[in-house]
C-alpha cells in the first residue's frame, strides 16, 4: 500500500487503498456530479452516513467547486435529520446507503431537498443510486470559474434545543492551520486514524490539517476498540483525533 492515501481497512470487507491520483478522481467525479445537479460555489451540499473513502471524496469535492459541505450526524432520530436537512437548505444531499432510510423519511418535511443519493447499497428505499452516476461524470477536475475554497457546515448536537448550523468559512484558516501543522509535526510520513466520526469537526479538521500536509488517512467505518488496535498496528497508525471516551476503551483492554 505504498502510496495510498486512502486506506479503508473493515474487519469483514475489502481493502480500499486509493492512490493521491484515484482520490483526485473520485473527488472529481462527485464534484461534476455536483455542478451536474446545479450546485455551485457557496451552496449546501448535505452528506450522512459513517466514515468511508467517498466521504472523504465528497469532501474534497466540496471544496473544489467551493460549496458548502453540510455533515449530518448519522446517530440523528428522523425528525432530527429532517430538521437539519431542512434549516441548512441542502438541495442535494449523498447518503451512505445503510441510512438511506432516514433521509428519505425526512424528504417530504425539506422543500429544497430536490436530490437524494445513496452511495453503496440501499434496497427497499426510495432514494436514487449514485453509483452509476458518479462513475458517468467526468475525473477532470470541474470547471466553475474562480472562487473561494469550500467550506463546511458542522451542526451541533442539539442537547439544549434544536441542532445549530455552524459555518465555517474556512477550514481553520491559512495560518491557523500552518500553526498546527508546525505544532504537531504533521508530514507526508504520518498516517491519520479519525478515532470518531467525520460529522464532527475535530476529526473532521485534522483530516484536512494531516492530508494537506501530505499524511495519508487510515478509516474506521464504526469505532471498535479491539479493531481500532489492529488497523494502528497493521496500518503503522501515527496520530488520531479522540474524544476521551474511546481512548479510555482503548486503555481498558
Amino acid at each position: 500500500m505504498d502510496g495510498a492515501v486512502v486506506i479503508w481497512d473493515p474487519p469483514d470487507g475489502e481493502l480500499v487503498a486509493w492512490d493521491r491520483a484515484e482520490l483526485e478522481a473520485r473527488s472529481n467525479r462527485f464534484a461534476n456530479l455536483m455542478v451536474e445537479l446545479g450546485i455551485g460555489p457557496g451552496d449546501p451540499v448535505a452528506w450522512l452516513g459513517p466514515d468511508s473513502p467517498d466521504v472523504v471524496a465528497i469532501l474534497f469535492a466540496t471544496e473544489a467547486i467551493g460549496a458548502a459541505a453540510v455533515a449530518v450526524n448519522h446517530r440523528l432520530a428522523a425528525p432530527e435529520v429532517a430538521y437539519v436537512l431542512a434549516d441548512s437548505g441542502a438541495s442535494v444531499c449523498f447518503v451512505d446507503g445503510e441510512y438511506a432510510h432516514l433521509v428519505a423519511a425526512a424528504r417530504h418535511h425539506c422543500p429544497d431537498l430536490a436530490h437524494v443519493l445513496a452511495f453503496g447499497s440501499a434496497p427497499d428505499v426510495a432514494v436514487s443510486d449514485a453509483r452509476d452516476r458518479i462513475e458517468a461524470s467526468s475525473a477532470a477536475p470541474p470547471d466553475v470559474g474562480p472562487h473561494q475554497a469550500g467550506t463546511a457546515m458542522i451542526y451541533t448536537s442539539g442537547t439544549t434545543g434544536r441542532p445549530k448550523g455552524v459555518l465555517r468559512r474556512a477550514r481553520g484558516g491559512a495560518r491557523a492551520g500552518g500553526a498546527l501543522v508546525e505544532l504537531f509535526g504533521f508530514g507526508p510520513h504520518d498516517r491519520y486514524l479519525p478515532t470518531g466520526p467525520l460529522h464532527h469537526s475535530g476529526p473532521q479538521g485534522f483530516l484536512f490539517l494531516a492530508m494537506g500536509a501530505g499524511a495519508s488517512v487510515v478509516l474506521q467505518r464504526r469505532f471498535d476498540a479491539e479493531d481500532w488496535l489492529r488497523i494502528v498496528d497493521r496500518h503503522r497508525v501515527t496520530t488520531s483525533f479522540s474524544a476521551p471516551t474511546p481512548i479510555r476503551r482503548i486503555t481498558q483492554l
